[in-house]
């Protein structure tokens, strides 16, 4: 049925137990249609606004065909804002275009957790970036920490690999093991054959190897013949120029 009415309609209950009911037995998409050409306002005061889509397979939608989308919590609990997928295999999708995704926290944490099953991972991955900076992490004015479990790797493999310090000060770059006495630290170049496979070079100052037990050099090249070791210094005219000393 059809009711007109000017300048509203007005349904209410005065009894503090009452309630008012809207029931469809219609079983099409649009079995309840509430269209508005201004605005829809619904406030609750003392319990929570529940939609429940009973129905499996079905999809719960909010569409916003010209305009924004916003969600606002202003509790001041941790889940001021809650999105939970509750079924054991279920998902959170997010699609956007050309506007990016924006995350922004005024004073808090951001934390992704993955807390399933042993095998579960977390991956950030850009497909299409060809750009130096495809995916940056940046801390503006901190740090950042790359932690893992002990008896695990942190893998790092590319193209190439460029570790720059821009801070002017001792240690810019430092690699430290701390743990126990049968750590290493091992730098190896296993298929180079070139004169510089690995090279060490200070441009402007000296470089300075310091051991508690021996220095070792060994060489190996499978041929007697062609085994040289080559201590060089192309520029010093003093008579020291080259100088090995055991102090004891």
């Amino acid at each position: 049925s059809t009711h007109d009415a000017s300048p509203s309609i007005t349904v209410t209950t005065s009894d503090a137990a009452g309630q008012i009911l809207i029931d469809s037995g219609d079983e099409t998409a649009d079995g309840i249609n509430i269209d508005a050409a201004g605005g829809i306002d619904i406030d609750v005061t003392l319990e929570n606004f529940t939609i429940d889509l009973a129905a499996a397979g079905k999809d719960f939608r909010v569409d916003s065909a010209l305009g924004a989308i916003y969600l606002e919590g202003a509790q001041t609990g941790a889940d001021a804002v809650t999105i939970y997928a509750s079924h054991a295999d279920g998902g959170i999708d997010m699609d956007f275009g050309t506007g990016g995704l924006s995350v922004v926290g005024a004073s808090g944490d951001i934390v992704a957790t993955v807390a399933g099953a042993a095998g579960d991972v977390m991956t950030f991955t850009n497909t299409t970036g060809t750009g130096a900076g495809a995916i940056e992490l940046t801390a503006t004015a901190g740090s950042i920490d790359l932690n893992a479990n002990a008896a695990h790797d942190i893998t790092v493999t590319g193209g190439q690999v460029t570790v720059a310090s821009g801070h002017n000060t001792a240690s810019a770059i430092s690699l430290t093991t701390n743990v126990g006495s049968s750590e290493t630290i091992v730098v190896t170049n296993t298929q180079g054959t070139g004169a510089g496979a690995i090279s060490l070079i200070a441009t402007a100052g000296s470089l300075d190897i310091n051991a508690k037990e021996a220095i070792t050099i060994d060489l190996d090249t499978g041929t007697a013949a062609t085994s040289l070791i080559t201590i060089t210094n192309a520029d010093g005219t003093d008579a020291d120029a080259i100088e090995l000393t055991a102090t004891v």
